[in-house]
């Protein structure tokens, strides 16, 4: 609605205009359209001042109860400012969680585990893309010892020697044995942790290591009795 001044007389008001002629009843044109009929259309608040001033009003200081169009029924739009406390912004949303980097993935060539007590690098199965969360024999092969995947490192990716083998090794002595420091801690204890591939590169790599390209046999940390980890691709 509208009124030719902002001063609060009733005479006025306007909720029935047109650009020219201010002064009408007709409800064909009632500013925002009739209460009862579908040429009710609700406005934005500066969709009204904007309609307002196209008919050449202002926004009304006053209710303008019963000038028509029906709008009784409504809330009505004015220029008054307003008596209430302006309500507080709502906080701010909670920060995201945190994101974690993705898996390692694991190379399309797959890596071959191999059975820790071979001497002839035996593969007893083999990781794909897609298994980068596996850390165990299970549903995947027949393992009679302990399923847990063994992380063990080696100073070279040539199967050259087993000197070469680190199934213990510190960050500053890669040439140990001491069990307290078996690279996934001592199998069939409470030190040992199953590790996913890529724990098992991020693991050998902070140790200034490789995966090896050899099984290991008999280097210690009990790992005969697990699948290991290697470097060797499957075939």
């Amino acid at each position: 609605q509208c009124c030719t001044s902002d001063r609060p007389v009733t005479e006025d008001c306007r909720r029935a205009a047109t650009a020219t002629d201010t002064n009408i009843k007709f409800n064909d044109d009632c500013v925002a359209g009739v209460t009862t009929e579908s040429t009710f259309t609700p406005m934005t608040y500066g969709e009204t001042v904007a309609k307002c001033s196209s008919l050449g009003l202002v926004l009304c200081h006053q209710s303008c109860a019963g000038r028509g169009c029906v709008y009784n029924l409504h809330p009505v739009y004015s220029g008054k400012a307003c008596p209430f406390a302006r309500p507080q912004p709502s906080p701010p949303p909670p920060p995201p969680p945190p994101s974690f980097p993705s898996p390692m993935p694991i190379p399309k060539e797959g890596v071959a585990i191999l059975v820790g007590n071979s001497a002839d690098n035996d593969v007893l199965f083999c990781l794909w893309p897609g298994d980068e969360a596996v850390t165990s024999s299970v549903g995947r092969a027949e393992w009679t010892e302990i399923t847990g995947i063994a992380a063990q490192c080696c100073t070279t990716n040539r199967p050259v020697k087993k000197e070469n083998c680190r199934r213990a090794a510190t960050a500053t002595d890669t040439n140990i044995t001491f069990p307290d420091d078996c690279v996934a801690g001592v199998a069939g204890k409470s030190t040992f942790i199953s590790m996913t591939y890529g724990e098992t590169v991020a693991k050998c790599s902070s140790l200034g290591l490789v995966l090896c390209h050899q099984s290991c046999a008999g280097r210690g940390c009990a790992y005969n009795l697990h699948p290991v980890y290697s470097g060797l691709a499957c075939h």
